[in-house]
């Protein structure tokens, strides 16, 4: 089968900071988050289930509207769609960043509503705070596990840090103004790293039902948008080249391609498309204020396993049957200069849709040093200017993921 590009790389690189699988973003202040928002709301989950609508695999989550903290919601319980999940006609899609609710879970969502009437969540993951409780606070706190952040925008908060949930949800409420302080510096949680790691710890890994999604063919076609930029076909058939020995699987070059498909219907065809078709990611990027710059994911049938995987003791990895990348609207700001940084967050993402996570830098694997360090499957894009490329460490894994 073939499959799809990412097209956050070439943004990556006008960043110095993509992915068939991981979402990657522009960090953004929390204004800029607020402003953008039709809608915020406190919420708790009163259902999980996959969303009867055709199109993308997407779940549904009802919610109760605890607390409206900006705009107007057709309801006190409504209709929150995420892409992702296994659809009704049985295909699935793992959009790898994607926030994910579990039920009875109390959350802040910046929401946008849908011509359906359902909502989505504002720039996806960025849009998303759960609430936590902790060592005797009560946090607001982004899933950023799978998300790579391609650079700082004008963002004042960092991504990852927790907010207080109550003094957050009332700075909101209050039209997100600061009375003679900084931004944020009512709300904002200082915490030690490793505590912070331990925070995030139960936050899902890269998988579906815990079995890992795994090619199974010899070789996997990619092919790119007509409408790429230059310099695309140059970096792909590059980072394509750089993978097929380490990978176990020959990756080739397959052209251009009309497919506009993107993550709204599977098409057989492993594309990067240009442009959020189908409301995948509400909201659309900015290179002024930032927020997502690509999203992509493999497509699966969740009962197509085919093969164990080595290692995982005869475990049945799912078999990927595609992928796609789509760059998101306004993204196009980002497609100027930094060669070397898009080659290598090219490969980074074509990593992600060999089935691989991160190889450090995040919170489940920690800093980043010895190998891990030299490796173009660290979670940020390292800024020493040296050039990493796939080598042994990500030949191991692949052939022994666990």
């Amino acid at each position: 089968m073939k499959r799809r590009l990412a097209p956050s790389l070439l943004l990556l690189a006008s960043l110095a900071a993509g992915s068939a699988g991981a979402t990657s973003y522009v960090a953004m202040s929390d204004r800029a988050l607020f402003e953008q928002a039709p809608a915020i709301a406190q919420v708790s989950v009163l259902s999980v289930g996959p969303a009867p609508a055709q199109g993308a695999p997407s779940v549904d989550y009802i919610v109760v509207v605890e607390r409206l903290l900006k705009g107007t919601i057709a309801g006190s319980t409504v209709v929150v769609r995420v892409a992702g999940g296994v659809g009704p006609d049985g295909w699935g899609l793992d959009v790898v960043g994607a926030p994910r609710l579990g039920l009875g879970d109390r959350a802040i969502l910046f929401l946008v509503p849908r011509q359906d009437g359902t909502y989505g969540i504002l720039h996806m993951m960025l849009g998303a705070f759960y609430e936590l409780r902790a060592g005797g606070q009560h946090l607001a706190l982004r899933d950023l596990q799978d998300a790579r952040e391609l650079g700082a925008g004008d963002g004042s908060e960092p991504a990852a840090l927790p907010r207080d949930f109550d003094r957050f949800a009332e700075w909101l409420a209050g039209g997100a103004r600061d009375p003679g302080g900084d931004e944020g510096s009512g709300y904002l949680v200082a915490v030690p790293s490793r505590r912070l790691e331990r925070l995030q710890e139960a936050f899902a890994l890269l998988r579906h039902e815990r079995r890992r999604l795994r090619w199974f063919e010899d070789a996997v076609e990619w092919r790119l948008d007509r409408r790429a930029p230059d310099g695309s076909r140059r970096r792909l058939k590059e980072a394509l080249r750089a993978w097929t020995p380490v990978a176990g699987l020959r990756l080739a070059y397959g052209g251009r391609s009309d497919a506009e498909a993107g993550l709204a219907t599977f098409d057989g065809v492993n594309v990067v498309t240009f442009g959020d078709a189908g409301e995948v990611i509400p909201g659309a990027f900015s290179c002024r204020e930032g927020g997502v710059v690509a999203v992509g994911g493999p497509w699966f049938d969740p009962e197509v396993t085919a093969k164990s995987e080595p290692g995982a003791a005869g475990a049945a990895a799912i078999r990927i049957l595609g992928a796609d990348i789509m760059l998101n609207d306004g993204a196009d700001c980002l497609l100027d200069g930094f060669e070397e940084v898009s080659r290598e967050a090219l490969m980074h993402e074509l990593g992600h849709t060999l089935g691989l996570g991160y190889a450090c830098g995040d919170s489940l694997t920690g800093i980043c040093a010895g190998d891990a360090d030299e490796s173009v499957m660290r979670a940020l894009l390292p800024t020493d200017g040296r050039a990493r490329r796939p080598g042994e460490l990500e030949r191991r894994r692949l052939a022994d993921p666990d």
